[in-house]
């Protein structure tokens, strides 16, 4: 499905958009307000959602394996329980992100280009598993990655001043 910067979510949470358990596999959602929609435990495998907003979706539980949400924007969004494994999540930003659980295993959240940078701030990645997950150059201040796998994770250059790291 073509969903380029459609207007499916609202400021106003009974206003958006309800996705509950949808079939949203492979669409394109580049630049569509996804704002305060609920999409949890849909199937959104290699959708695209670069430069999309998507602040305050609720995401928990669904399949996003293999997303490009390059330039998008999560701040207080719920993907917590999702599966996130080997997406593009370069320069984006994931402030207050609830991502307890998730999975991002070889996900890409580095930051790449002069200038901008994939942002991280107080999220919750309690549990999470981001082995072999590029997190080079991410501005992740005050995050929760207690008990997260980081096997192998890429953290070169990446800022996690006040982070609790414990067990991880």
């Amino acid at each position: 499905a073509n969903l380029r910067h459609a207007h499916i979510g609202d400021a106003n949470r009974e206003a958006a958009a309800i996705l509950t358990g949808a079939d949203l596999r492979e669409a394109e959602l580049d630049g569509a307000c996804l704002r305060k929609a609920e999409i949890h435990d849909a199937n959104l495998e290699r959708a695209s959602l670069c430069n999309a907003d998507l602040c305050y979706a609720d995401f928990h539980g669904s399949n996003m394996r293999g997303i490009a949400a390059r330039h998008a924007l999560f701040i207080n969004a719920n993907l917590g329980d999702a599966d996130l494994s080997g997406s593009d999540f370069r320069n984006s930003h994931l402030n207050h992100c609830d991502l307890k659980n998730a999975t991002l295993k070889d996900a890409d959240l580095s930051t790449v280009e002069a200038g901008g940078f994939t942002v991280l701030n107080l999220a919750n990645l309690e549990k999470a598993d981001l082995s072999n997950a590029n997190l080079r150059g991410v501005l992740a201040e005050h995050t929760h990655f207690e008990f997260a796998n980081l096997t192998n994770a890429a953290l070169n250059h990446a800022v996690l001043s006040g982070s609790n790291m414990h067990r991880a």
